[in-house]
């Protein structure tokens, strides 16, 4: 990591590490650029999302090659998916009293970069969760509404027909096999 924690830059989008995480490599090491360069977790998201489909991808100065592995893509590679993505990096932040600390979503200002990622995955009211029923992303201060207004049976939910975009139910599967839309 560099000297100093205000020289740092996102290599992505160029601003300050919002949350800054580092890329796991195909060795299950740090990815070398990545240690001293952390990307913003959000940069980090949204370069998996622009190589999805891909099982892997060249890390930002092509050093190494990372897998496309969910949550295993960047940050601790002994953690679970309810884990923070990089704790020990932003508990080092902590220590110098450096990173940001305000939740861009909400603003609330955390005394630390690990409590703003606490914040960030536990406690802010604008983090995205899942919907148990249609699997959604919704923001956790409208689930509870969504949820009320969710159309989708527990447990029945298959998915969406990549073809029709119709939801398709496991009791009623049979009957949408027959799909109008061309296979590809």
């Amino acid at each position: 990591m560099s000297e100093t924690l205000d020289e740092l830059i996102c290599p992505i989008c160029f601003g300050t590490p919002y949350l800054p995480v580092t890329l796991n490599n195909e060795n299950g090491n740090k990815c070398p650029y990545s240690e001293k360069n952390p990307s913003c977790l959000s940069c980090t998201r949204n370069l998996m999302g622009s190589n999805r489909g891909k099982k892997s991808f060249k890390c930002l100065s092509d050093c190494c090659i990372i897998p496309n592995n969910g949550y295993k893509t960047y940050g601790e590679n002994s953690r679970y998916p309810s884990s923070l993505a990089d704790s020990d990096l932003w508990i080092s932040f902590g220590k110098k009293k450096k990173g940001i600390t305000q939740c861009k979503d909400c603003k609330q200002e955390c005394n630390t970069v690990i409590d703003l990622g606490i914040h960030s995955k536990f406690k802010c009211e604008y983090r995205k969760e899942s919907c148990f029923n249609c699997k959604t992303l919704i923001v956790h201060k409208y689930l509870e509404n969504h949820k009320k207004k969710c159309t989708i049976p527990r447990g029945d939910f298959e998915g969406f027909c990549d073809y029709c975009r119709k939801p398709i139910f496991l009791t009623t599967l049979y009957k949408h096999s027959k799909c109008k839309f061309p296979r590809k």
